[in-house]
């Protein structure tokens, strides 16, 4: 009875495998880790990693995808004072979000200052004041 149970489990998860096989969807044959490391795909989607990139057949570049969005830059005080210093502020989701940039031009460090910014994300945070953790972005362009 023991061997039994301790079988069950391996028949089970074997036949639910199998069961999953459609031969008009190919990317149901792929068995990826959820381990996030986003690629962009040639299509413009961005995946969690290669694999599921590679499961969908499009080629694609290490990294997340560039986003472009419009943005204001926001001086939130001096970081030695327990502020955040030079954020960008824009939408992510529907809600407006401070983020630090990783590198910002000293012509654009100007408060209130609208622009359109194409970024990429990164896995990267920042402390911002005493507690408050931004996410930080790789800054590709910068337009008024």
């Amino acid at each position: 009875m023991k061997k039994i149970v301790k079988i069950l489990p391996i028949i089970c998860l074997t036949l639910f495998l199998f069961s999953c096989n459609n031969d008009d969807d190919a990317s149901l044959d792929c068995a990826c880790i959820e381990i996030f490391q986003p690629v962009c795909g040639d299509d413009g989607n961005q995946y969690s990693n290669f694999c599921f990139a590679e499961c969908e057949g499009v080629n694609f570049t290490e990294g997340a995808c560039e986003i472009t969005t419009e943005a204001v830059v926001r001086d939130l005080g001096n970081p030695a004072l327990d502020g955040c210093g030079w954020v960008l502020e824009f939408a992510v989701d529907g809600e407006f979000k401070n983020h630090r940039a990783d590198e910002l031009a000293e012509e654009y460090q100007v408060a209130d200052l609208e622009i359109q910014l194409t970024y990429k994300p990164t896995l990267a945070s920042s402390v911002c004041g005493l507690i408050e953790m931004v996410p930080v972005v790789e800054v590709i362009q910068i337009a008024q």
